[in-house]
């Protein structure tokens, strides 16, 4: 896709929401204004019950399960919030089939974890899974030398009810709207798909280069690291990779 983009002479753009969601928006401000000091560790992760999607549950046509389905959001954000390269990746997975926690019907797995170290010694631990009920689970905690951040995507509702009846939706991938619950406002907004769509709009308008973490070859470096995190689930060793 790089190569028949560049020889097109057209833009090619990851569509990484997260970058665009506001409360991480927010929190990038934060964060770049010192007032946790020097980030060390960052937490994310985004899980949900399953994929309703025939595609989403077979490997051969999207080449894993939860971590290449969910954890790319969490990997391809913490590279653009920490503005380096990963350095060496440690992962741990469900192997598909029989070997998942809840799902063998599915191909790949459902559920993964990751530890990413960086350039400068920071780690993140990412996490993605199809075991979490209760619909979808965005959260990130960011830690510092003076502070600490912590950040609820997808249920950080200003809504809070109770239901007997139920209702028609609360927020994606929730199984029931019975009882207690969040009901998400605004989701597309929240969840950064507003605000991505105008940038790349603009930036194809107005001919500008997009930003780290959104370009073609970051969408690549993403997907590089999520396919260390099989191999080394599989072999159970570290994986070093090349700062781009």
């Amino acid at each position: 896709m790089l190569e028949a983009c560049k020889t097109a002479g057209v833009k090619l753009m990851y569509a990484e929401d997260w970058l665009f969601a506001p409360a991480l928006v927010r929190a990038c401000q934060i964060v770049r204004e010192g007032a946790i000091g020097k980030v060390l560790y960052v937490k994310a992760k985004e899980t949900h019950p399953g994929s309703h999607s025939i595609y989403a549950q077979k490997a051969g046509y999207c080449g894993g399960g939860a971590m290449i389905h969910l954890g790319i959001h969490p990997i391809g954000w913490v590279r653009y919030f920490l503005q380096q390269e990963v350095t060496e990746v440690f992962g741990s997975a469900t192997g598909g089939g029989e070997r998942n926690l809840k799902h063998p019907h599915f191909e790949g797995e459902d559920w993964s974890i990751a530890l990413l170290t960086f350039a400068d010694g920071a780690r993140a631990l990412i996490e993605a899974n199809y075991t979490t009920a209760g619909g979808l689970d965005d959260t990130i905690e960011i830690y510092g030398t003076e502070g600490t951040i912590k950040i609820d995507l997808s249920k950080g509702s200003p809504i809070t009810m109770f239901s007997l009846p139920g209702y028609g939706y609360s927020i994606e991938k929730a199984e029931i709207t019975t009882g207690w619950s969040m009901p998400a406002v605004d989701e597309e907004r929240n969840l950064g798909y507003a605000d991505e769509l105008a940038y790349f709009v603009d930036c194809v308008r107005n001919d500008t280069e997009p930003m780290f973490g959104v370009r073609g070859e970051d969408g690549l470096v993403a997907l590089e690291i999520t396919m260390a995190v099989y191999e080394s689930a599989r072999t159970g060793r570290v994986i070093k990779l090349n700062s781009k």
